[in-house]
């Protein structure tokens, strides 16, 4: 279950990775502020 978890979460945090040089420091945020959800739900 834990595998699936990161697994998905390496999936979304890649392309980020990719272009965090154009986006910029906002980018930065984004990914971290939304990774309570999971952590969140699977432990309620």
């Amino acid at each position: 279950m834990l595998f699936l978890i990161f697994d998905v979460e390496a999936a979304f945090l890649f392309p980020w990775a990719v272009v965090f040089q154009k986006i910029g420091a906002v980018a930065f945020s984004h990914p971290f502020s939304n990774a309570h959800c999971p952590v969140f739900h699977f432990t309620t």
